[in-house]
């Protein structure tokens, strides 16, 4: 995230994941409900390029990679939540929604790790929009890059000695290698039986050349080596 503005790739993935219920053909890999109402004034203008351009290989491939992603993760909590799970850490959480939508209370206690003003943007977009901070929601500001993962987990709550389930989807091609090392070092100290669900996409050699259909289009071009997360 550039200080002071907006996450756009955290913009990108809820986009996606918006569109996909408004632009491809039931049935639906991931039913994300709530990103749209999320997205407040940047829903109509990328939804809008998802439903005109939908079918171009850069956009039609956002929405497959991050609705997939998002559907095993989820499918691998709700499994592991009925085995006894009680904490789920969303590392680089932007947008996502999953605490919004599920009603975690009572199953698995959420913990979104992400850097503080991406928080801070992202409870002002749930103020906007109206959506209320569910109980088992607790935020732990980390700036992956530079902090330190298990000091700001454990200030909120997260307790380590516990297995958790940990989501790191779309995030590490952003980071350098020594911040993945250590986040992965991190997690390693977390209790045996901790899950991992990681997505780490690639761009294919096509996607350098397949330039989005218009200039006017409101994506940003990814850094060199990463797709959009």
């Amino acid at each position: 995230m550039r200080e002071g503005q907006p996450s756009q790739t955290a913009i990108m993935a809820a986009a996606a994941r918006a569109a996909h219920l408004v632009v491809d053909r039931e049935p639906f890999i991931f039913h994300d409900t709530v990103a749209a109402a999320l997205l407040g004034e940047h829903a109509e203008q990328i939804i809008g390029f998802h439903r005109a351009y939908g079918d171009h290989l850069i956009l039609s491939g956002v929405r497959a990679q991050v609705t997939a992603r998002s559907h095993y993760t989820e499918r691998r909590l709700a499994e592991l939540t009925r085995d006894g799970l009680e904490q789920y850490v969303v590392l680089g959480a932007g947008l996502d929604t999953f605490a919004y939508r599920a009603d975690p209370a009572g199953r698995v206690a959420v913990f979104e790790v992400d850097h503080p003003a991406t928080q801070q943007w992202k409870r002002e977009l749930l103020a906007a929009a109206g959506i209320p901070l569910p109980e088992a929601l607790t935020f732990a500001p980390a700036d992956l890059e530079t902090g330190d993962l298990g000091s700001g987990l454990a200030a909120a709550g997260f307790d380590p000695s516990r297995p958790s389930l940990v989501s790191w989807l779309g995030v590490s091609m952003y980071l350098t290698p020594e911040a993945i090392a250590a986040t992965l070092a991190a997690v390693g100290g977390f209790a045996p039986g901790t899950n991992w669900s990681w997505s780490t996409p690639c761009r294919p050699p096509s996607a350098t050349s397949a330039a989005p259909p218009s200039r006017s289009s409101p994506f940003p071009r990814p850094p060199s080596g990463a797709n959009p997360g």
